[in-house]
């Protein structure tokens, strides 16, 4: 896990602990690229929403207005993935439902927990 992750709590499943990894290594990447100290980013919060990841972040008023709008895209992107990625192991997954409950889960984990697949069409 990208070491600036470390003090933040992550409130979802491991199986998404790569895919933050990921988003983790792609933002401070870009910050690199801009000369930009990743300690100005300021990950308010990393949970599971409604089946899907949730990355809240602050920035600093003063920083690049265009810097800022490119984490977004990067943030929204790997928000996006986690729809098709088992929060609870990582493999493939699809967005599940039980009640009120809403889960990106694999086949296995869907079974087990007693969730239902949704169609793609029914999450826009």
């Amino acid at each position: 896990m990208n070491k600036f992750l470390d003090d933040v709590l992550l409130e979802c499943g491991e199986g998404w602990y790569d895919l933050i990894s990921e988003w983790a290594d792609e933002v401070e990447k870009l910050y690199k690229e801009n000369n930009v100290e990743i300690s100005d980013l300021g990950i308010l919060q990393i949970k599971e929403k409604y089946g899907g990841l949730r990355i809240y972040l602050g920035f600093d008023f003063e920083s690049d207005f265009s810097l800022n709008e490119r984490i977004f895209e990067i943030t929204d992107k790997y928000e996006e993935k986690s729809y098709h990625i088992c929060e609870i192991c990582g493999k493939s997954g699809h967005l599940s439902q039980k009640g009120g409950i809403f889960k990106t889960l694999c086949d296995e984990h869907r079974d087990d927990f007693g969730f239902i697949k949704l169609d793609d069409k029914e999450r826009e």
